[in-house]
């Protein structure tokens, strides 16, 4: 038996029924738009946020602003540093986002956490066949057209191989999160092999040529990574031919008074051992990429913390 039947057999009027139906379709309604609303309004308050840079000392912590009309519906927020109380002390902190909106007679709250910085991602080829090269360590002699490059030293050479990455988005002082270049492999090799990363120390990469000693007459960062790939088979392109993060290395570059986004950045690497990575000569899909996580100024939603509140 239907709850409607139920109603009517213990003596519920069918008229009477029939308006609770409809007052409980008004408030299902109700409820919907109100949490459509909620959610929709964490993204306007963010990008209302993100458009003043005062917003931590025009906000006072914990406490609700006045209600805005959208419609016949209405929103409010606050805002809350759950760390120590204090909007305005230290920007490093997240706050909390709550937005209670109201429509007809429902109301919900829902909250999310908003950090400082967005998390931006890309992935930066080498463009050009000058954009990778190898010179032999001992003559200084570039090679910048060859189908592969050696890195390190296979008993008979010892090469500096040298990578570039241009047109690359990040601003002036921007925080670089992970920076990994990807190789593919040109052949099978597992011998132990210990290379040494370094970036270029300059504003703006140049392009590689074929003069003598042009990649060893380049200055290098201070900050330096080590990376000792495992084996390698022919043709893989997975985690094995992927560098270690060199956040460390490009940061260095970012920080540098001249760098603006726009520009290129370059990484030398050499060591003991030997692998043999594929050129942009090779072909565009082998060619080695530059995979980059970086944060830029605005703020971000959190949404793994997003959770419904009781309603005031």
């Amino acid at each position: 038996m239907s709850l409607t039947a139920m109603l009517v057999a213990v003596g519920v009027t069918a008229v009477t029924v029939g308006r609770i139906d409809l007052q409980s379709t008004r408030l299902e309604e109700d409820q919907a738009d109100a949490r459509l609303l909620a959610h929709a309004m964490i993204e306007v308050v963010r990008l209302r946020l993100e458009d003043d840079d005062g917003w931590r000392n025009r906000y006072t912590n914990h406490t609700w602003t006045a209600s805005y009309q959208v419609g016949s519906a209405s929103y409010r927020f606050k805002l809350v540093d759950e760390q120590d109380g204090s909007l305005s002390d230290d920007p490093a902190d997240p706050a909390r986002l709550y937005v209670q909106a109201d429509a007809g007679d429902a109301s919900r709250v829902y909250s999310v956490l908003l950090r400082d910085g967005k998390t931006l991602t890309g992935t930066f080829q080498v463009l050009a066949s000058n954009d990778d090269a190898a010179e032999e360590d001992s003559v200084g002699q570039n090679v910048t057209n060859y189908t592969y490059m050696l890195i390190g030293d296979n008993g008979v050479i010892n090469v500096t191989a040298a990578v570039r990455f241009d047109k690359l988005p990040v601003k002036l002082g921007e925080r670089v999160i992970t920076a990994e270049v990807q190789f593919t492999s040109m052949d099978s090799q597992a011998g132990a092999t210990t290379i040494t990363v370094w970036a270029e120390a300059d504003d703006d990469a140049d392009q590689f040529s074929t003069g003598l000693w042009d990649i060893g007459n380049r200055e290098r960062t201070t900050m330096q990574t080590a990376w000792s790939p495992g084996a390698w088979g022919a043709g893989e392109r997975a985690a094995a031919q992927r560098t270690p993060n060199l956040a460390a290395l490009m940061q260095e570059v970012i920080d540098r008074p001249g760098w603006d986004e726009g520009k290129a950045v370059a990484f030398f690497l050499e060591g003991t051992g030997v692998r043999n990575v594929r050129t942009r000569d090779h072909g565009v899909a082998t060619a080695p990429v530059l995979h980059l996580t970086y944060t830029a100024p605005g703020l971000s939603v959190d949404y793994t913390t997003l959770r419904r509140e009781l309603a005031e």
